[in-house]
């Protein structure tokens, strides 16, 4: 039987030993690389996941708060739509009284006019036709 001492020293001397080692050691770094760049995937995905919740969480608190300036001014314009009945029957209450108005002045030209007349015909003398 061959002696085990000099087996080792011929398989590090041997060229095929060698290289097969080389491979081996290649085929292990290229591993680890392919390893390390799914670690690196799986990080970044990670990290990208956590941005996006963050940024949903932001969302939904500019949500709620655009939900409650949405209630806000709808509460206002509720109040303020009270005004606005409030001025359409002021509005209506002026028109009805420019129409009085109007009614009254013409009334008040008639009424002018009758009297100019009727005073030009008190002025006049009675015995002149």
């Amino acid at each position: 039987m061959a002696d085990p001492s000099k087996e080792s020293v011929t398989q590090t001397d041997d060229p095929l030993a060698k290289a097969l080692q080389s491979l081996f050691v290649s085929f292990a770094s290229v591993v680890q690389g392919e390893l390390q760049s799914s670690n690196n995937e799986y990080d970044l995905l990670k990290n990208m996941n956590l941005r996006a919740t963050t940024e949903y969480d932001n969302f939904g608190d500019f949500a709620s708060g655009l939900s409650s300036f949405v209630e806000s001014v709808k509460a206002k314009n509720e109040h303020f739509n009270q005004y606005l009945q409030d001025m359409e029957v002021i509005d209506k209450q002026v028109t009805e009284l420019e129409a009085l108005v109007t009614t009254l002045d013409n009334y008040t030209s008639t009424l002018q006019a009758q009297i100019k007349v009727a005073y030009a015909a008190a002025k006049r003398p009675s015995g002149h036709f």
